[in-house]
């Protein structure tokens, strides 16, 4: 019973943020087009719910495999009980760790906004994430250096409000990920 908490766990943290993303996606984009009822309009999110929750699964199996492949070596030389064989396998993990962030990096703003194509264009999951990859082309450093901006605001803002700033920010965030959407499909005016 002990071990299914953590996996529940897991399971209710993806079914939360399919549905987080799909209110805030609609109330974001609703809101910079001028729709006349953005937050009545945010809860209607039954057509897309279930592709974000594939999406952020298949999110989820990628990091999870790609944690495993980092760690195994580590495992593998731990399990042996020998020295020698967990400071290389220790070394290998380390090393094996580099390459994974480069990648999480650049395909993680690849497909950053793979959930606002599923909600406004109405895409399946493997072609809101080519549409993502294909539009975030050439944008991924614009788009990382607005979040370096946001994020240092974030944190001087959350501290100097000794936590109460938090409330407003997850909501400029929405606002923030919608901006780049607009702006990288054209829609921005």
């Amino acid at each position: 019973v002990v071990k299914l908490i953590p996996m529940a766990s897991v399971v209710w943290g993806l079914f939360v943020r399919s549905f987080v993303t799909c209110m805030t996606v609609r109330f974001g984009l609703n809101l910079l087009r001028r729709r006349p009822s953005p937050l009545g309009d945010m809860w209607k999110v039954g057509p897309y719910f279930l592709r974000v929750l594939l999406l952020h699964f298949l999110i989820f199996v990628v990091v999870l495999v790609a944690i495993v492949v980092c760690a195994l070596p580590y495992g593998i030389g731990a399990s042996t009980q020998d020295d020698a064989a967990m400071l290389i396998g220790t070394i290998i993990s380390g090393v094996l760790v580099i390459p994974a962030v480069a990648f999480a990096f650049i395909y993680g703003y690849g497909i950053l906004l793979a959930g606002f194509f599923i909600v406004d264009q109405d895409n399946d999951v493997l072609e809101s994430l080519r549409n993502s990859i294909r539009y975030m082309y050439g944008n991924k450093l614009t788009a990382f250096a607005i979040t370096l901006v946001f994020f240092v605001v974030m944190v001087v803002l959350v501290v100097f409000t000794c936590g109460l700033g938090f409330i407003f920010i997850m909501g400029y965030n929405s606002l923030l990920m919608a901006v780049i959407y607009l702006s990288v499909t054209g829609q921005w005016r």
